[in-house]
């Protein structure tokens, strides 16, 4: 993915936004062994130029740049800073759409300078993060700072810890892959293999690589989809036959398993053993490889955030890519919610009996009834009595009032 700067007074650059490399760089005016690129940076045409006389040499696979490094007023975004960067004599260096490199590594050596982290120490932005989206091939637009609104949408998005373990995980973004796995176009059968290497996040990729052992422990499923892999260069390169039995690969990252999209992962070239055309997987497999390699491919598929004070990078399913939690972290889920049912389980139950608090009230209230009772039937009784001994003193004085009435 490429981007352009100004540097000085109106040189333009196509550079590469690679989150691989630590230093910036452009090829140097009147340079050998870059004929073939299209802009050349001339320091006498900048007043504001300065040569540092520090010499600067990168080797990364095929690759080689060697040159000297310059400071430079540098426009990217709008914002203008005062940088350090190298100027290429020497380039072996074939990058589709972009002659020259914006490095940003997740750190920086004394000897770098990072434009995101200037930026931010300037307060031209809010943190030092930044996302890259694909809107299409031709449509790609980096967010610098805040968090972008797709990242809101928390079922959509997922996310892995940054690794720093490793003077490498230290320099570089990089997270752990935890498996690679093939599934059915109709989804109905799924091979999963266990992988735990650590994966850098390329940006300045245009594919994914992965160590020979994963292709090794995959090349007996790939018969069921017609598919074979041959050497290729220095890679292992897999190749399918049948256009509607194109496996779909999934990668699993921190809790989440990232579903990847046929459209972006195959093309279509020859093979060259066979003199015909078949799809290729946009995945090589590499002898000797310590480190998995995420590029194009995947950022096609997901909007990718890389936050540097939160210390992750975090995924939102950007065109046709798809984003599930794992199937461990989905158990863990579901025994929580069967814990919190058997501790509402238990309540009811234990509510079901009563305590002996509630006994002694219950025993206490029955008593008090009794008590009650026994006083009203007393009252009662002693209230009959006394009407009965009233009744028996009426009638004694009746019987002696008719004995007055008797004739003498």
């Amino acid at each position: 993915m490429a981007a352009e700067i100004e540097i000085g007074e109106k040189q333009k650059f196509n550079v590469i936004l690679s989150t691989f490399f630590p230093k910036s760089w452009v090829a140097r005016f009147g340079s050998k062994d870059n004929y073939n690129i299209a802009h050349h940076y001339d320091p006498s045409k900048n007043a504001s130029s300065t040569c540092i006389n520090m010499n600067f040499q990168i080797k990364y696979a095929t690759c080689f740049i060697a040159g000297t490094y310059y400071k430079d007023m540098i426009n990217f975004f709008n914002n203008i800073n005062y940088l350090k960067f190298g100027v290429a004599s020497q380039i072996d260096f074939d990058v589709e759409g972009a002659d020259d490199v914006l490095g940003l590594a997740k750190n920086y050596t004394n000897n770098e300078e990072s434009i995101i982290w200037t930026m931010y120490e300037n307060g031209q932005i809010s943190s030092k993060s930044f996302s890259i989206k694909y809107f299409s091939d031709d449509n790609i637009q980096m967010y610098l700072g805040d968090e972008h609104e797709d990242f809101k949408d928390k079922s959509n998005t997922g996310s892995c810890q940054l690794l720093n373990k490793t003077s490498f995980d230290n320099l570089l973004w990089t997270c752990k892959l935890y498996s690679f796995g093939l599934i059915s176009n109709d989804n109905s059968t799924k091979y999963n293999i266990s992988c735990g290497y650590d994966v850098l996040f390329d940006t300045g990729s245009n594919v994914m690589i992965l160590p020979t052992e994963t292709l090794e422990k995959i090349k007996d499923e790939l018969v069921k989809y017609n598919c074979y892999f041959i050497k290729y260069n220095n890679f292992y390169l897999i190749l399918c036959e049948d256009i509607n039995n194109l496996p779909h690969i999934f990668i699993e990252l921190g809790n989440y398993i990232l579903f990847l999209n046929n459209q972006e992962l195959y093309t279509y070239i020859l093979d060259e053993t066979k003199n015909k055309y078949n799809y290729a997987l946009k995945c090589y497999f590499m002898d000797n490889l310590q480190i998995s390699i995420i590029g194009h491919p995947f950022f096609k598929l997901f909007h990718t955030k890389f936050d540097y004070e939160n210390k992750v990078l975090k995924f939102y399913s950007n065109r046709i890519g798809g984003i599930k939690l794992n199937k461990s972290e989905e158990n863990n889920d579901e025994n929580k919610n069967e814990n919190k049912n058997e501790n509402k389980t238990e309540n009811k139950n234990e509510g079901e009996f009563p305590t002996l608090y509630t006994v002694l009230i219950s025993v206490g209230g029955f008593i008090i009834i009794i008590i009650i009772i026994i006083v009203i039937f007393i009252l009662v009784k002693n209230k009959n009595k006394k009407e009965e001994i009233k009744s028996l003193i009426e009638d004694d004085n009746n019987d002696k009032n008719d004995d007055n009435m008797l004739p003498i």
